[in-house]
C-alpha cells in the first residue's frame, strides 16, 4: 500500500490480512476496487487511456516505444501522458546505471504501490470479483499471480533499502550510486537484467539478485548470478562483488559458495 494513511488503516486492526484482502481488494465496492478510479480521475483526463498505459507498465518497465506499440497510441500521446505522470509520481523514468545523461536507452516503471497492486491483480478479475460470492481471494488470482506479485513488491523493497545493503557490507561511506542495469539482446551479444546495482567509490561494484520464495533458495540463483556478473560491462574494471538477497534464506550448498554474500528479509528488518 507504499504507505499511505487511509490504506494501511484498512489492515491495522485484528482482521487477517487475507480477509482485509477479500473484503477490500477482491469483493464488489470494496474501497480498493473502487479507489483507482477516483485516484485517477482526480489528477488525470481521458482516464481509459492512463488504465491502458498503466496496466502495461504494473506488467513490467517498458520505453515508451514499447508502450506506444503496445496500447496503439501515438508516440508524441504517449510522451504527453507519461510526463503528467511523472509529475504526479506514479511512474518514474529509468536509465541503466553506468548510461550517460544523453542515453536514449529508457524506460518507464510504475511507482505507485497501490495502482501496482491493482493493476496486476485487482483489474485482470474484476468480472470475476463483481460475480464472486464469499471465496478466498486466491481462488480468484491464484497462488502464482500472488507469488509473482510479491517477487516484484520484494525486488522494489530491496531497491528502496540499497543503503541497508551497503551498511551490511560495510560499505556505507563508499555508496555513490544506485540503479539497475540491462541490456538487450542483440546479434553479438546476449541480453541481461541485473536487478540491483551499487556504484561504489572504493572500486568495488556490488551486483544483487533478489529472490523471493518461501523455501530456500538454491544454487540455481547462484549460477544466474555469476552469469549476469560476466554480462555486466564493467567499463570502470572495478571488483565485482556478488549478493544473493533471498527471504526464505539459501540451501548450505549456497551458503558455503566464497564468492556469494547472502542476505535475507531478517537482515532488513533488524536494521
Amino acid at each position: 500500500m507504499g504507505g499511505v494513511p487511509a490504506y494501511v488503516e484498512l489492515f491495522a486492526g485484528p482482521k487477517p490480512v487475507r480477509r482485509v484482502l477479500a473484503e477490500q481488494a477482491f469483493s464488489a465496492g470494496g474501497f480498493l476496487v473502487d479507489e483507482v478510479r477516483f485516484v485517477l480521475s482526480e489528477q488525470l483526463k481521458e482516464t481509459e487511456r492512463y488504465f491502458q498505459i498503466l496496466g502495461e507498465l504494473a506488467r513490467e518497465a517498458l520505453s515508451m516505444a514499447e508502450l506506444s506499440r503496445r496500447t496503439e497510441i501515438a508516440t508524441g500521446l504517449i510522451a504527453y501522458y507519461l510526463e503528467r505522470m511523472l509529475l504526479l509520481d506514479l511512474v518514474s523514468r529509468h536509465t541503466p546505471i553506468g548510461a550517460g545523461p544523453r542515453s536514449k536507452t529508457i524506460r518507464y516503471r510504475l511507482d505507485d504501490s497501490y495502482l501496482r497492486f491493482y493493476f496486476k491483480l485487482v483489474a485482470p478479475n474484476l468480472r470475476k470479483i463483481h460475480r464472486r460470492r464469499r471465496t478466498s481471494p486466491f481462488d480468484l488470482i491464484g497462488r502464482e499471480d500472488w507469488d509473482r506479485f510479491l517477487g516484484a513488491a520484494f525486488e522494489r523493497f530491496v531497491d528502496q533499502h540499497a543503503d541497508l545493503i551497503a551498511r551490511q557490507l560495510d560499505a556505507e561511506d563508499a555508496l555513490e550510486e544506485v540503479g539497475s542495469y540491462w541490456h538487450r539482446k542483440t546479434q553479438r551479444k546476449r541480453g541481461v537484467q541485473i536487478d540491483l546495482v551499487l556504484g561504489r567509490t572504493d572500486g568495488v561494484t556490488t551486483l544483487v539478485e533478489c529472490k523471493w520464495s518461501r523455501k530456500r533458495t538454491g544454487m540455481d540463483a547462484v549460477h544466474q548470478l555469476r552469469e549476469k556478473a560476466q554480462l555486466y560491462p564493467n567499463r570502470e574494471r572495478s571488483t565485482l562483488e556478488l549478493v544473493l538477497v533471498a527471504a526464505g534464506g539459501v540451501t548450505r550448498q549456497v551458503e558455503s559458495q566464497p564468492d556469494i554474500v547472502v542476505l535475507t528479509l531478517d537482515d532488513f528488518i533488524a536494521e
